[in-house]
């Protein structure tokens, strides 16, 4: 969570009454669709509370705000305040909570009651054709980056296929467009003014170039559906860790397992393991759930439902198009020989994400303090433990949230 806030409540008037007026929100898309830098702009709000900002994206007429998850952590809603641009106004209006997604990162707000005369509001279509991304793309970031308010800069796509660094079931853009603390939560727009991503993580210069990360706009189309339907999103998961098979993770298993582990070598699809662990604070085996479905230590996955399974990028796509309680059919090797298991499928964790945040939340806290205490030498950053479920994606070693 970002520290870089000043106290907003003291600086501006509330504009807003405590009447929410949610609207259709529907979410549209226009022929011929086409917004101007300047209505991006317009469209993209600030974010703030007592401890911290960041930015938003009005996708409604309705005036409904996308936003990042982790800027209102732990946050009383009616603490937080949304700033529109605009020269001859500086008043704030307060917002509701929608629902959050905290597998993507995602948090919708309604801003409260509107002004008859400022609707219907300037607002972004997001992108939902996966084929309409390519690489050294053209794309526009518009945020706060460290407070210095809706600055727009510019970059290409380096990568549109990234795997989030919170759940590998929600892909990332890579991008050059520069973005700081501030950004958290605002558009990455294509040449339409279309959102093609909404800007959340930004790699620290000191290790990396500074490469920015968005949310895919398409994935995010997938969870606002789902928050305005139902106020929840169901994701489906296996329940299980699962590596890549290949003769690293072959040598790795037959080291931990013996020469009696009878695992493939020589193609491809995931290993499973770990199926049996123990928490150490509850004593339950962690991967209950896929045990009790029939899986077995060191099966390997090689098709699920009908889609060839060679890496765990390819059981990701193929299990996002499903539901938590269907069925499917697994084709599995064990011990040398091939397999069918129908298998039902379960649901991410809800509360180790949320525990996830609470911990994030408190390591950049702890790590501002020491710097202040310590100007002089800044302190590593640890790498954050990431969900168990599903299994944690690599990722670079210093990551910032870019809010």
């Amino acid at each position: 969570m970002s520290v870089l806030a000043t106290p907003s409540s003291n600086l501006y008037e509330d504009t807003s009454d405590d009447t929410a007026n949610f609207g259709s929100n529907a979410l549209s898309v226009q022929e011929g669709y086409y917004r101007t830098l300047e209505q991006v702009r317009d469209a993209t709000v600030l974010v703030a509370e007592a401890s911290g900002f960041g930015s938003g994206i009005v996708i409604t007429p309705e005036g409904l705000v996308l936003t990042n998850y982790h800027i209102i952590h732990g946050i009383d809603i009616e603490n937080v305040k949304v700033w529109l641009y605009a020269a001859d106004e500086l008043g704030y209006y307060t917002v509701d909570l929608v629902g959050i997604d905290p597998f993507a990162d995602i948090a919708l707000l309604q801003i409260n009651n509107m002004p008859v005369e400022k609707m219907p509001m300037v607002y972004l279509e997001l992108e939902t054709d996966e084929d309409n991304y390519s690489l050294a793309q053209d794309v526009w970031a518009i945020g706060h980056p460290l407070g210095m308010q809706w600055s727009v800069t510019r970059g290409v796509i380096n990568s549109y296929e990234r795997a989030s660094f919170i759940t590998a079931y929600v892909r990332l853009v890579q991008h050059t467009a520069l973005i700081q603390k501030g950004n958290s939560g605002g558009p990455l727009v294509d040449e339409d003014g279309r959102v093609i991503g909404v800007n959340t993580y930004v790699t620290k210069p000191a290790e990396s170039l500074g490469f920015g990360y968005a949310t895919r706009s398409d994935d995010v189309h997938f969870v606002i559906d789902q928050l305005i339907d139902t106020g929840r999103v169901k994701r489906p998961a296996m329940g299980i860790q699962s590596a890549n098979l290949n003769e690293f993770s072959v040598k790795a298993v037959l080291d931990r397992y013996g020469e009696e582990a009878k695992i493939p070598s020589g193609l491809y699809g995931v290993v499973i393991y770990n199926l049996e662990v123990e928490d150490p604070a509850t004593g339950e085996i962690v991967h209950k759930w896929a045990v009790e479905q029939g899986l077995k230590e060191l099966d390997v996955l090689v098709s699920f439902n009908g889609h060839i399974i060679n890496h765990n990028s390819d059981l990701h796509d193929a299990i996002r198009n499903h539901m938590p309680g269907d069925i499917v059919r697994l084709m599995l090797i064990r011990k040398g020989r091939f397999i069918y298991l129908d298998y039902e499928l379960t649901s991410l964790d809800f509360d180790s994400y949320i525990k996830y945040y609470d911990k994030r939340r408190n390591d950049l806290e702890e790590e501002q303090g020491k710097e202040e205490g310590e100007p002089e030498s800044e302190p590593k950053k640890e790498e954050e433990e990431e969900p168990s479920t599903p299994n944690p994606t690599p990722k670079p070693p210093q990551i910032e949230d870019s809010d």
